[in-house]
């Protein structure tokens, strides 16, 4: 008896319970940047202004935790798009997002702004530090074409 009674609440869990999970989650944009469904361990956003969205199963509890902060959306009913505004902008920084659903989820890093490794670093006086000098490389290509030239010369005149 108590095991019928078990069963049958449990089946009403079941029917009625209010998570359901995707069976497929695909991050489709962040902010006006297309991922198209690709899964990169890094995007990079130039505008501080950032809405994540995307399609999950239908009706289905999307968990999106971005720098640590956890947010429960909800898959549309009718095609499981979902959308994402944190409500604020964004540091230009790197944070850490994770999108996750049921037993699927995606983490990646989002750096918003200009990369640091891009960034130029200005030496004195406001001037951008020397990277090299042309004349050195064009002698040394000037040498290699002559000892080529004559190397060639030579196996000619030999033949």
């Amino acid at each position: 008896m108590k095991l019928k009674g078990f069963v049958a609440l449990l089946s009403l869990f079941v029917v009625f319970s209010s998570s359901v999970y995707a069976d497929t989650l695909i991050l489709q944009k962040i902010g006006a940047l297309n991922t198209q469904g690709k899964k990169y361990n890094r995007w990079y956003y130039e505008p501080q202004k950032v809405i994540f969205s995307g399609v999950a199963s239908k009706g289905s509890n999307v968990d999106v935790t971005l720098d640590g902060q956890f947010t429960t959306v909800k898959g549309s009913v009718t095609d499981g798009t979902w959308t994402f505004d944190p409500g604020h902008e964004l540091q230009k920084a790197d944070h850490s997002v994770i999108v996750a659903s049921g037993d699927e989820s995606y983490h990646f890093i989002l750096t918003v702004g200009s990369s640091a490794s891009g960034s130029a670093q200005v030496g004195q006086n406001g001037v951008l530090p020397e990277t090299g000098y042309i004349f050195p490389l064009l002698g040394v290509g000037a040498l290699a074409s002559y000892l080529i030239y004559v190397g060639l010369r030579k196996d000619i005149s030999q033949a």
